[in-house]
């Protein structure tokens, strides 16, 4: 084809990997010689004759962009083609994903430690005493190009200071753990930190790793986005939790939600989750989204909302939430929470938690930014869209306001 592009470019390229590879397939046996040799000229349909030119440009380009071949998945077994892909990927970043749980361990780190210079992504899955080889076996290693880490074992399992003052990261922008918090002093440049807590199952645990995260953010200079999913915790947030600020978070996420384990059960008591929230300020947060599960006795809910009423300011950031309940607020609970949510921009509703009050009671909620409202559940009453929620929010802001329900969610019909 004339002018096609030899390489894709950045943007390209990540439309080309966010595709399913079900796609790429297809596109891929469109364009192969067997499959148009199989056909007459004359009898080939000119639109098929004309995506398979296209097709064809596609796998041409796609074949000479060295990025698309620098995701190296070590986790389940040694790649054949792992020498074809470091031809491929020429001098690019690499993206590694190693599972050091498995017998050849020693092997696989045999082949990609090597190209270490390199890597810019790096996910470790492993345990206590297969991470102690490693780091005999690789001592003083240090990542001059890594930019994102993450590291999934739990707080019981590994001497985490031990690890990253051994292994050297002096570049390093994300990092992601289960169940611990980095020494500070190893990473300089910091600039976003996601924690998963993943197994907390006592108050002494609970209260050793939150007592470490404050710390941990008070001294922290550098961090821009914080992302922590407490779903882990089975015990209350201590009472004495201290508060922190934050004026360089210009994005925070708060989730007890999106990993739920099944014993975990504590944790959902909504005056916990909201002491925990109150204890982390950010002045001048830019995102603020909240996934939030309540699970629990009716009663327990307005002390929730009064725990957060005390200290207004502490939703007033927030401009996401996902909130999803098995029971129903009442209309008056209703309006004194969202009134905590003036700045909100976009609301999903697992209904009933607010459901019935949205869709037809009489209340009047002011959220003058609200752009998207998107409600979920089995109910098919819910499809009954007359709520005046909606009618004052598009009254409101007559534009770019969009709702949206999710019948095909659980399988019932939409009509």
């Amino acid at each position: 084809m004339q002018g096609a592009p030899t390489s894709l470019d950045n943007s390209h390229r990540r439309g080309v990997l966010s595709l399913p590879f079900d796609l790429l397939i297809c596109i891929f046996a469109l364009i192969a010689e067997d499959w148009l040799s199989s056909y007459k000229r004359s009898k080939l349909d000119p639109l098929v004759e004309a995506l398979s030119k296209v097709c064809r440009a596609f796998r041409n380009a796609v074949l000479h962009t060295v990025s698309l071949w620098t995701k190296i998945d070590e986790r389940y077994c040694l790649r054949d083609d792992f020498m074809d892909l470091m031809a491929r990927s020429r001098s690019a970043p690499l993206h590694i994903d190693v599972s050091l749980s498995k017998s050849d361990w020693e092997q696989i780190l045999s082949r990609v430690v090597p190209y270490r210079d390199r890597w810019q992504e790096l996910t470790i899955r492993s345990c206590q005493s297969r991470l102690e080889d490693v780091m005999r076996a690789f001592p003083d290693v240090e990542f001059s190009c890594l930019k994102r880490i993450s590291v999934e074992f739990g707080i019981d399992e590994v001497d985490h200071d031990k690890f990253f003052v051994q292994w050297k990261f002096p570049g390093l922008d994300m990092l992601e753990l289960n169940d611990a918090v980095p020494p500070l002093s190893c990473l300089p440049v910091l600039r976003e930190f996601h924690l998963l807590i993943v197994d907390l199952d006592t108050d002494d645990k609970a209260e050793a790793l939150l007592g470490k995260l404050m710390d941990f953010l008070d001294c922290t200079r550098t961090l821009e986005a914080l992302h922590l999913d407490a779903t882990g915790i089975d015990t209350t947030v201590p009472e004495h939790l201290r508060v922190v600020e934050l004026p360089n978070i210009k994005e925070l996420v708060i989730s007890n939600f999106e990993h739920t384990s099944s014993n975990s059960h504590d944790w959902f008591v909504p005056p916990a989750m909201s002491r925990f929230i109150r204890s982390i300020r950010v002045p001048n947060v830019q995102e603020y989204r909240l996934y939030l599960r309540i699970e629990g006795e009716n009663e327990v809910i307005p002390e929730w909302i009064a725990s957060f009423a005390s200290s207004p300011d502490v939703l007033h950031s927030a401009t996401y939430l996902f909130v999803s309940s098995d029971f129903s607020f009442d209309n008056a609970t209703t309006v004194e929470f969202f009134a905590l949510l003036p700045n909100l921009r976009e609301l999903i509703v697992d209904v009933p938690a607010f459901g019935e009050n949205l869709l037809y009671s009489d209340i009047q909620l002011n959220l003058e930014r609200l752009r998207s409202l998107s409600l979920t559940r089995e109910t098919k009453e819910y499809l009954q869209i007359g709520p005046r929620l909606i009618l004052n929010q598009l009254s409101a802001n007559p534009r770019n306001f969009a709702v949206e329900l999710d019948p095909d969610l659980y399988g019932y019909p939409s009509d």
